[in-house]
């Protein structure tokens, strides 16, 4: 191929249209079009940071990011380098436990990353574009859900960029412009469609070739002052006469575009040219003749008419739109040919009336503006839906009697299509990273968010909240004895009947294996005692027959129920609350509902009930220790009473005294009742008034004289070194004997915040040796074979 002589001097400069391979598309593509994908990583994999990483010589750079404010980073530093198998998940759950990167200064500086994981973007062709991530402050790993969603992400976001791709590819390769890139050597790392049929040499035999060896020496001798300029840093046009292979001696109008690398190097030189030999004959020949016009108005009717878009003049008439002409592509999409549509209105083309309508409007609107309007909307043709995305632009003519309008529209039901698919998958994800998938059941984390959710508006529209806190019993028989498919199908049953249990604005989740946990939102104790019982009545009623058998093993779920504000002042003391009863119900064997349902019994029955409690809650503020020891007490108290024969009013009686006995600790300096350390005399002094203090407080309020024994010698001891009176033996009333049991008891396995409860065999062992010394022998005797028959 030779180059002639006639060469112009620099014009301005075409756009710059880049090689469009993947890594290359991918780093042009903006940072919001990956913005859904950032977040969906982020949100189903629990990390605050998700990245969308491309290696770029010794740099990696962040080409979509959501919780990071970096850019880019040295290779050599970063996390992503680990991650070389294709669907894969490299997870660091500690990155200080990881001796590849334990002194990363991304580990041991800001941002102070604690856990990494992350899987290469692979295009089906195999090629490396870069490694999707998610990155969090704190140690924490991804089940193997969370996995493999962050693998069909990573395939999502190589779909993505290899659709963008293809369809760029595609327009690349239609443009009537020659395009081309090579490298700083001049050798040919790129070539379009075009430029191939104008060389006549097929672009997989031209890449990789130098200039001189595709074009000729003699026209590279022509063209190198050009391309020297352009590796110098220039940008510039010039037009040329060149002999193409196909085409002959073809006027070219050339742009040269230097690319640079990240470091401001210069890699090569974009090259552009449009063949303009029609137009330079033109003008040579023809200048401004009408026959010139005559030829442009020709081939722009050419393009209208062959053009793959919808194209057509409409104007507003009256309440309707006429089509003044419309293209061939237009005529087909609505089944008729342009002769047929051209000059009628929509209202005589069978376009439905709402169609007709949204037309009038925007046309109308872009006749008010003078600006151009965009809309979309589906209709159904032969039994298909199809979208079509229009544009109308308001045009300009002394003879246009009518609102005269410009139309553009594109078919777009596939990426309708494509963006429902995505839809779907993000509504899919999210459920899969938020429910259960035996049960169907909010998972262990949705119901923490939705607990402090809950909490929030509970707080800030004052009103309760209600935590239970659920256990099935002996679950793990049911694995071992039948497998995990009848386990299974146990939990599947139990969650249908907590299903049928709740209110409609309640919340119900598999809290852990074989746990569930419900928000009832507006519950106060007395709801939570009822729907309790409702639990344990629906899920005893179903029973679990294995195959074979004929009767049905029962099943049963031990409960623990708290209420915001009334036991705890947040979620979290709520939740530990309620998850101590259901402890307590599971170790003991007993009703962990039993104190609300007497509080709520005495406080209906008996006016000065309610003015105690409140003192008790008084308390429980200074010492949280206070509410759940008088709770266990109370447990403790009716276990020994019935083991010794009393009737159901003593054991009410009882109960009530557990609930109050230590009442008189509100008397107690806050500094001694909180100390964590051993009392000093005199602040022990002070804390032995308070039975004393308690018994007062009581009897100021009728309908309790029958617990005041209780509350006043609670602290006495068998051999009489007790106090405040120094009872020994059967002096000291039984109630009182039988709570100094039940309350040392509390006291030795309960947790302090200072120290740990010690072992239920210890404080057993305690107290047998002290039998007969500090506690009555037959109560602790009482007390140790209830506790045996309940275990």
């Amino acid at each position: 191929m030779n180059t002639a002589a006639s060469i112009s001097n620099p014009q301005d400069v075409l756009p710059q249209i880049p090689a469009l391979d993947l890594r290359h598309l991918l780093a042009t593509s903006r940072e919001d079009d990956f913005e859904d994908l950032m977040r969906l990583t982020a949100h189903v994999c629990g990390a605050p940071i998700a990245l969308l990483s491309l290696r770029d010589g010794d740099r990696l750079w962040f080409k979509a990011r959501i919780g990071l404010d970096l850019c880019e980073i040295p290779y050599q530093v970063s996390f992503c380098q680990y991650v070389q198998e294709r669907d894969k998940v490299v997870m660091i759950p500690d990155t200080l436990e990881d001796a590849r990167v334990v002194n990363n200064p991304f580990v041991t500086s800001a941002p102070y990353v604690r856990f990494y994981a992350g899987t290469l973007l692979i295009s089906s062709e195999g090629v490396v574009l870069g490694t999707l991530c998610v990155v969090a402050p704190q140690p924490q790993t991804l089940s193997q859900a969370q996995q493999e969603a962050l693998l069909r992400l990573a395939r999502q976001a190589v779909r993505q960029i290899e659709l963008r791709h293809s369809s760029l590819q595609t327009v690349v390769d239609t443009l009537p412009i020659l395009l081309a890139r090579v490298d700083r050597g001049l050798r040919y790392v790129f070539v379009n469609k075009t430029y191939e049929k104008m060389l006549g040499i097929p672009r997989e035999k031209a890449l990789g070739l130098k200039i001189a060896e595709v074009l000729g020496e003699t026209a590279f001798e022509s063209l190198r002052p050009f391309l020297d300029r352009a590796l110098a840093g220039e940008a510039f046009s010039f037009h040329v006469w060149m002999t193409m292979r196909i085409a002959g001696l073809r006027y070219m109008r050339t742009s040269y575009t230097p690319e640079f690398g990240s470091d401001g190097k210069i890699t090569g030189i974009l090259i552009s040219s449009i063949d303009v030999t029609e137009r330079k004959h033109t003008e040579e020949a023809l200048l401004m003749s009408q026959e010139a016009l005559r030829e442009s108005e020709a081939t722009l009717r050419s393009f209208y008419d062959s053009s793959a878009a919808l194209l057509g003049v409409t104007e507003l008439f009256e309440d309707d739109v006429r089509f003044v002409s419309v293209n061939d592509a237009t005529a087909a999409y609505l089944g008729r040919t342009a002769d047929q549509v051209s000059g009628r209105l929509m209202s005589e083309l069978d376009i439905p009336d709402d169609i007709r309508a949204l037309w009038v409007d925007r046309c109308s609107a872009s006749a008010d503006t003078g600006l151009p309007v965009h809309f979309e909307y589906s209709r159904t043709l032969e039994g298909k839906t199809r979208w079509l995305s229009v544009t109308v632009c308001p045009m300009e003519g002394a003879s246009f009697h009518l609102p005269r309008f410009a139309s553009v529209a594109e078919n777009i039901t596939e990426r309708k299509r494509l963006e429902a698919e995505r839809e779907r998958t993000l509504e899919e994800a999210v459920h899969l990273a938020d429910h259960d998938p035996v049960t169907g059941l909010l998972n262990h984390r949705a119901f923490h968010r939705r607990l402090v959710d809950e909490e929030a508006r509970a707080r800030r529209e004052r009103f309760s909240l209600a935590v239970l806190m659920m256990d099935m019993d002996n679950f793990k028989f049911f694995n071992d004895a039948y497998g995990h498919p009848a386990g299974d199908d146990v939990l599947r049953q139990i969650a249908g009947a907590l299903r049928s249990c709740c209110r409609g604005r309640d919340v119900v989740a598999r809290f852990g294996g074989d746990e569930f946990a419900m928000l009832m939102p507006g519950a106060g104790t007395a709801e939570v005692s009822s729907i309790k019982l409702r639990i344990q009545e629906a899920v005893e009623s179903l029973g679990y027959r294995p195959p074979g058998y004929d009767t049905p093993i029962p099943l049963r779920l031990s409960v623990g129920g708290a209420v915001y504000p009334h036991d705890g002042a947040g979620h979290t003391e709520v939740l530990e609350a309620a998850d101590a009863r259901l402890m307590r119900a599971k170790a003991d064997g007993i009703g962990a509902d039993d104190a609300d349902q007497l509080r709520a019994s005495l406080a209906e029955e008996t006016s000065g009930f309610t003015m105690l409690d409140a003192l008790v809650t008084a308390v429980d503020n200074k010492d949280r220790y206070t509410r759940r020891h008088s709770e266990d007490v109370m447990v403790y108290s009716v276990m020994i009473a019935r083991e010794l024969g009393m009737d159901a009013a003593a054991l009410r009686t009882i109960a009530v005294a557990a609930l109050l006995h230590d009442l008189g600790k509100i008397g107690v300096p806050d500094k001694v009742l909180r100390k964590p350390g051993r009392l000093t005399e005199e602040e022990y002094d002070a804390v032995k008034q308070h039975p004393m203090m308690g018994a007062v407080i009581v009897a100021s309020a009728p309908g309790f004289e029958e617990t005041l024994d209780a509350v006043r010698h609670h602290h006495e001891r068998w051999d009489g070194k007790g106090y405040p009176g120094g009872l020994a033996g059967e002096e000291c009333p039984l109630i009182a004997r039988l709570m100094a049991v039940a309350d040392a008891f509390s006291a030795m396995t309960t947790d302090r915040p200072y120290r740990k409860g010690m072992p239920h065999e210890k404080a057993l062992a305690i107290l047998q040796d002290g039998a007969g010394s500090q506690w009555d022998p037959q109560c602790v005797a009482a007390f140790i074979q209830a506790r045996a028959r309940t275990i």
